[in-house]
């Protein structure tokens, strides 16, 4: 076998897996983007579906200032999402859309948390409050652990 042969050889193999290698690359860019679109639409169809859940609910209470507050904020986010997840985004575009939905997604469990005080109220006829409440005048109780207070002994230290 003559060098040019050998040369020749050689080069169609470098070339055959510089195309393997590139089309490897491309493959995993592509499943990388894809899996960003997927994770988009995810998190748009959850925040959807809360919201419509949520604007459900608001049709059941009293049309009182604070519900339409909450409608309009619901609403808001509806809207920014559908919006979101309508568009074919660039890379960069992207990004900035996941961390958009994400705002977005606690948003709507924040509104999801402030309707349900409201339904409570509206079903138990009292006002809820959520503050916090410490129980008073109670000892703590004994732990279930038998082990939590054996290691922890003056004497056992040392």
């Amino acid at each position: 076998m003559n060098p040019q042969d050998l040369f020749s050889r050689g080069w169609w193999i470098a070339t055959g897996l510089l195309a393997a290698v590139g089309a490897w690359v491309l493959a995993r860019l592509r499943r990388r983007r894809t899996e960003r679109h997927l994770h988009v639409a995810r998190l748009a169809a959850e925040i959807v579906e809360v919201a419509r859940s949520i604007e459900a609910d608001l049709q059941e209470l009293p049309r009182t200032s604070e519900a339409v507050e909450l409608a309009r904020r619901c609403g808001e986010c509806r809207r920014r999402t559908t919006d979101t997840a309508s568009r074919r985004l660039r890379d960069d575009a992207l990004e900035d859309a996941i961390g958009q939905l994400h705002d977005d997604h606690r948003r709507v469990v924040d509104l999801r948390s402030e309707v349900d005080v409201l339904m409570v109220a509206k079903r138990s006829g009292q006002p809820v409050s959520r503050e916090l409440r410490f129980a008073r005048g109670t000892k703590p109780g004994r732990s279930r652990f038998t082990t939590t207070g054996l290691l922890t002994r003056p004497s056992s230290l040392g």
